[in-house]
């Protein structure tokens, strides 16, 4: 739903270019200053509070301190509704609205006021979404389903890691043999949970528990069982040869 939200962002930003003067900067109106003194009269009664929301958050965005402007109150109005109906759509966070809209030459500052007198006089009901709600998170990867044959195959490759030690290639051909295919075989060696460097380790130890090696017929008899190079030399490592 973020087109019709930015389409009412659109919208603003037009109003926005359209404005005559906005800032934090006090109005000064040199007309008056040349005039002679004025004759300053005691107020009979007290100016009528507000009663609109409209009329509540113009009051609000001309209580900031410094803030003046030369808009009506109608066009000011119409500025806050349209901060609100941006609100509705629940796609910005506070800072993330007076972001877009502070792009224009009212800057963020002036935009964060009237955003905020929006919000707390004509559209209350309206609350901004957190940063972390506002983050699109990413659904969980679904995992594959295993087939029956899959399963099996990983079973048996987890039974024989319990029973002895198995490189890699060595233990897919062991599958084999055992008439799994090869595709089920892979499958399950590639899904076992396996450290392939403490199977050298371990296979390397049963072989000088049967009988004597050198360093290098070790190594060649590591690598002959599967063992990749690298592999083959820690196993020999392990052993203190």
């Amino acid at each position: 739903m973020r087109r019709p939200a930015l389409a009412v962002l659109a919208l603003l930003a037009v109003t926005l270019g359209l404005l005559t003067a906005c800032s934090n900067e006090p109005v000064v109106d040199e007309a008056a200053t040349l005039a002679e003194p004025a004759q300053i009269s005691t107020p009979t009664s007290a100016p009528p509070s507000p009663a609109t929301p409209g009329e509540k958050f113009v009051a609000d965005v001309l209580d900031y301190p410094g803030l003046s402007t030369d808009m009506d109150d109608v066009t000011l109005i119409g500025l806050g509704q349209g901060a609100c109906d941006v609100m509705a759509y629940q796609e910005y966070t506070r800072d993330q609205l007076v972001a877009e809209l502070g792009v224009s030459r009212l800057g963020p500052e002036v935009m964060g006021v009237i955003v905020d007198a929006a919000q707390r006089n004509i559209c209350p009901q309206y609350s901004f979404p957190s940063a972390t709600a506002a983050a699109v998170v990413p659904p969980a990867p679904v995992e594959p389903q295993m087939t029956v044959s899959q399963e099996n195959a990983l079973s048996k490759a987890e039974s024989y890691l319990d029973f002895t030690a198995f490189s890699r290639t060595g233990l897919i051909k062991q599958l084999e043999f055992d008439q799994f295919s090869t595709d089920d075989a892979t499958f399950a060696v590639d899904t076992v949970t396996v450290d392939w460097m403490v199977q050298a380790e371990k296979k390397a130890q049963s072989y000088l528990d049967f009988t004597s090696f050198s360093r290098s017929g070790l190594v060649d008899q590591l690598e002959f069982d599967g063992f990749t190079s690298e592999q083959a030399e820690h196993g020999a490592n392990s052993v203190g040869l």
